[in-house]
């Protein structure tokens, strides 16, 4: 007998649904009608769903549910839990602090598009009633209805494919005894869905959009009347989902989590975020989704370091300066020496995650007082001041994307570099130099070709100035350097998943020199790429022998004994960088069976020891 019918309708160009029924002798039922092509209903045993032009109007028992995603409202709970995927809501439910989770009989409603897709998921959403072999209220069939299907609707995986037949079988098997019903409703938008689609396509392995591939996108929202919230919410979802960066986001909030119950966060729990914000500029990775889970999982929770550091004090007496009763512009008030003071300052607070910005925001508003009650002067020279943190911001962002981005960099953007340096090197002799170039080249997470392309930049921008180059001939050495870390790129992991088919390869039990020479001869035979220089055939070849010695000798003793300093001189000496390092140890803590407990104490000893490095090189500076 047929057990499941399904339907396939459209509202206009932008909307259509997949309506599936599930239940015993449907053939004999009437549940279907469609009142001159401009609304579709379903309904059954006092039930019905209908979609119309406008909307979807439902009545009696049942829900909606989504594949969680930025924008979708989550429950602490939920988001605390990796293994749940879905945001359900039944109708009627009411939640409170004091009586929990209640249901009513006021299950009816209406829903209109934009709001599905805005409260929503902003591509597909399902809606859901049923009749069932069970004697009550509404609210009553509510709340059995989440006793039995709750879980599986929370957790299954059948929601992120759109599989409604597999999440039917699910639902029937849930209800199993009750001769269950089920109307299954996906709503999905079709612009959204080819918005998500191609941006999944573009983002690609690289992790990052071609200029050509940002002006397909653009043309598709403009095309299609994609608001920007939407774009936004859709590019999160990709880049989230994305494999490598899940993993770190996953990581971020793990930690996050487990500061649950503290009130304030010291220097040791802000390394360990930090640490994984470093690794997401490498990987490419948004800033802000890290910021939207600060804001929901930190909420109120103060980042401190004791007493407020001297320096946060000295930027709060100069930042007074700006409430001067004296007439005159920023320069009155505040010398060049200070802004010197406030923009290394702003520098550090950038790194250790500090009070700065909030301190700017209270001079701010404290301006914006002023200025009600009459007072113009200080909120002039406040907006002046804000111009040089906002330069700052812009070379900074700037130059950090050509250090950790493999991408090249175009004229114009050399072109704002050279134009900001000369708006510093105006403030004081050396100024962008010790901002955004000295502590830079030192950092021990920057690759050596990130290193390669800062130098490349600054000595090319100090060339353009004296007139012995173009900035087109800086952008080209930039590519360049680009180019070979590609090429090494290719030829390390081609030859890194060969040696994973050669039996005790990289293992330390046998002659690694002999398979890795066997490896490099079959790539210069059949090489991935057009040309392989010697002296970067040469460097795959130490970073394979180095990286089998940290695995198989080096880091098995720093678990075992917590010898960080071990660890510190491997990396001065090895020439890697701390993000190479760090791959090292996950891939290394995935694939070996080490106690939990101690999993644990090495990644805090990671996060210490990456702490201890900051200040050394503070002091340093000082």
């Amino acid at each position: 007998m047929i057990q499941e019918i399904r339907f396939h309708g459209k509202i206009g160009d932008d909307i259509e649904y997949y309506a599936t029924v599930l239940g015993t002798g449907l053939m004999h039922q009437h549940f279907y009608e469609s009142r001159d092509g401009k609304l579709d209903r379903f309904f059954y045993g006092g039930k019905e769903f209908v979609i119309d032009e406008d909307g979807i109007t439902h009545k009696g028992n049942g829900g909606s549910f989504c594949k969680y995603m930025f924008g979708v409202e989550q429950p602490l709970k939920d988001l605390i839990r990796k293994d749940v995927e879905n945001r359900l809501a039944m109708y009627g439910a009411k939640s409170d602090k004091e009586s929990g989770l209640t249901f009513t009989n006021s299950s009816d409603g209406h829903l209109d598009f934009n709001r599905i897709f805005i409260e929503g998921n902003a591509v597909s959403n399902y809606y859901f009633f049923m009749d069932f072999n069970f004697k009550g209220e509404v609210k009553d069939q509510q709340e059995q209805i989440l006793k039995l299907t709750g879980k599986t609707l929370k957790y299954t995986r059948a929601i992120a494919r759109g599989d409604d037949s597999a999440l039917t079988s699910e639902l029937g098997a849930d209800l199993d005894g009750y001769k269950p019903v089920i109307f299954l409703f996906r709503i999905e938008n079709r612009y959204h869905k080819r918005y998500y689609d191609l941006f999944k396509e573009l983002y690609g392995e690289k992790k990052e959009l071609t200029p050509e591939g940002q002006l397909l996108l653009q043309s598709l929202a403009d095309e299609f009347n994609i608001n920007h919230y939407q774009q936004e919410r859709i590019k999160l979802d990709v880049t989230y989902n994305h494999a490598e960066n899940k993993r770190v986001v996953d990581e971020y909030k793990d930690v996050l989590i487990s500061f649950e119950a503290q009130q304030e966060l010291g220097s040791t729990d802000t390394a360990s975020l930090n640490r994984l914000r470093a690794l997401a500029i490498k990987n490419n990775i948004p800033h802000y989704l890290f910021d939207l889970l600060d804001e929901v999982l930190l909420k109120d929770k103060k980042l401190v370091h004791g007493d407020e550091p001297d320096y946060i004090k000295q930027c709060r007496a100069i930042l007074d300066g700006l409430f001067s009763l004296e007439d005159g512009s920023l320069e009155t008030v505040i010398d060049k020496a200070d802004i010197v003071k406030l923009l290394a300052d702003k520098k550090r607070s950038m790194e250790k995650r500090d009070y700065f910005d909030g301190l700017l925001l209270e001079v701010g508003k404290s301006c914006d007082e002023n200025f009600q009650r009459g007072d113009t002067n200080s909120l002039e020279r406040f907006s002046e001041l804000i111009t040089f943190f906002d330069r700052f911001d812009t070379t900074s962002s700037m130059i950090n994307h050509l250090a950790f981005m493999a991408e090249d960099v175009t004229v114009e953007t050399l072109r704002s570099i050279l134009g900001n340096k000369r708006a510093f090197e105006d403030i004081e002799e050396g100024l962008f130099d010790t901002l955004f170039i000295k502590d830079l080249v030192i950092n021990k997470y920057l690759t050596y070709a990130g290193k390669k392309k800062i130098n490349t930049l600054s000595k090319g921008l100090i060339d353009v100035e004296e007139g012995y180059k173009a900035l087109n001939i800086v952008a080209e050495e930039i590519a360049l350097a680009n180019e070979e870390d590609r090429i090494y790129n290719i030829l390390y992991n081609t030859a890194k998943e060969r040696l994973r088919d050669i039996p005790g390869a990289m293992s330390g039990k046998d002659d690694d020199d002999s398979f890795l020479k066997e490896v490099l001869k079959s790539l210069l035979k059949d090489s991935p790429v057009e040309k392989i220089p010697k002296k970067i055939m040469k460097k795959v070849f130490t970073s394979l022998k180095m990286e089998g010695f940290y695995s198989n000798e080096v880091l098995p003793k720093i678990i075992e004994t917590e010898d960080m300093p071990m660890r510190e001189d491997f990396l001065h000496n090895s020439g890697f960088d701390r993000f190479f390092i760090e791959d090292i140890e996950r891939l290394y803590l995935e694939k070996t069976e080490i106690p939990a407990e101690k999993v644990k104490k090495f990644k805090e000893l990671v996060d210490r020891a990456g702490l201890t490095q900051d200040n050394e090189n503070e002091e340093t500076e000082r």
